[in-house]
């Protein structure tokens, strides 16, 4: 019931936030102000991509440093920064102000607070919630060196679920907790000054969904990230639209890792992870929208029939809430 509650809830803040946006959408992402990166590289915008674990993230940082590389507009390429959340809570941007192109697990709105007049060109790619947090299962059991190592050592995936489940039942999670099955990608998208201490998640969702429908560019998800490729180039002129994005991962087999953990799950398992995995769930959804819309405008298609029958049949849903 609080999972139908909750995405009734936001389904109907999708609605009152489309409903707001400029008649043809495609208007709005065709005129991306594009990082074309001017004679003075103090006058370029950023460009930031928001790396979520276990969504392709790896891939599209080697893709994205080699294109910056071969290009001859000198970009300054940075990644693999992990910020401590204290950092960006205080505004202290260290070393990212002076990038040109951010590949990092960092979540929305790092670098809004240094230059007003730069505004960040914000882009994501999202994975469907339960075979995101099945590979980082498997990820994590494979990797010692990882920081949630020791929280899935001896215990099994079954067990990770319902304990979980458990500690999810406010719908939030603690930052400092080795969990498994959390709206990661919620709290991500909600920016970096959102935590469970300030806010609750119903808060975190509705920001996330904001930023993913007005604030971040270009929105994409991994079972398309060809079509997401193709999106991100119209608003980088130096990425190539045909440039393939190949799994960078070699530790990691993603079907074959999701069939065998979802094969090991029962129907009661599988049904806390939909529950405790509401928020993420609502928004995977959303940004699926969004990626349609997109390859629509590229295609020349100026009006989106199925982000419209979505609405209503979001509209139809809530009648029976």
């Amino acid at each position: 019931m609080f999972a139908r509650l909750l995405v009734a809830l936001f389904t109907l803040q999708l609605c009152r936030a489309l409903e707001q946006q400029p008649r043809d959408g495609c208007a709005r992402f065709l005129s991306l102000p594009a990082q074309t990166a001017p004679a003075s590289p103090t006058q370029r915008r950023p460009f930031v991509y928001l790396h979520l674990p276990k969504a392709a993230g790896t891939s599209m940082r080697h893709l994205l440093r080699r294109s910056a590389e071969n290009t001859s507009l000198a970009l300054n390429v940075c990644d693999d920064l992990d910020i401590p959340r204290t950092l960006l809570q205080d505004h202290n941007y260290g070393s990212i102000v002076n990038c040109d192109v951010v590949v990092a697990h960092v979540p929305y709105g790092i670098m809004d607070g240094y230059n007003a007049a730069k505004k960040p060109l914000y882009s994501v790619m999202l994975r469907e919630p339960i075979a995101r947090t099945l590979s980082l299962y498997h990820y994590v059991r494979r990797s010692p060196e990882h920081y949630q190592f020791e929280h899935f050592q001896n215990k099994t995936l079954p067990q990770l679920i319902r304990r979980d489940a458990a500690m999810n039942t406010d719908g939030a999670y603690d930052f400092d907790v080795g969990l498994l099955v959390r709206n990661r990608m919620t709290w991500w998208l909600c920016g970096h000054d959102c935590h469970p201490s300030t806010m609750s998640l119903s808060h975190a969702l509705s920001r996330a969904v904001d930023n993913l429908l007005f604030n971040i560019s270009v929105v994409g998800v991994v079972e398309s990230s060809g079509e997401f490729v193709r999106a991100l180039a119209h608003a980088l002129p130096w990425l190539s639209p045909s440039t393939a994005l190949e799994h960078a991962n070699a530790r990691e087999k993603v079907s074959l890792t999701a069939k065998s953990s979802a094969e090991m799950l029962t129907d009661e398992d599988r049904a806390l992870m939909r529950a405790t995995l509401a928020a993420d769930l609502y928004v995977y959804s959303i940004a699926q929208k969004i990626a349609d819309q997109q390859s629509r405008c590229l295609n020349g298609v100026k009006e989106n029939e199925g982000v419209r029958k979505h609405i209503q049949s979001a509209r139809d849903m809530l009648v029976g809430v």
